[in-house]
């Protein structure tokens, strides 16, 4: 059983992480480029799924 948390371990420590400009400047965030400014950490690095996960999270919310 350690093996198998061994092996998740390895493949998220895989996954591509970039930084909260990376985000922005790219194509694939244009149009979410204030909304990335609102809810990501200047000096964290994010995965794209956390990304996602977040932008999903953030429009579930509540309008106040």
């Amino acid at each position: 059983m350690n093996d198998l948390a061994e092996i998740k371990k390895n493949e998220k420590s895989k996954e591509q992480r970039f930084y909260k400009e990376q985000f922005i400047i790219s194509k694939n965030y244009r149009g979410r480029r204030d909304l990335l400014n609102a809810i990501l950490d200047d000096d964290r690095e994010y995965t794209t799924e956390e990304v996602e996960t977040m932008i999903a999270e953030y429009m579930k919310g509540k309008v106040k």
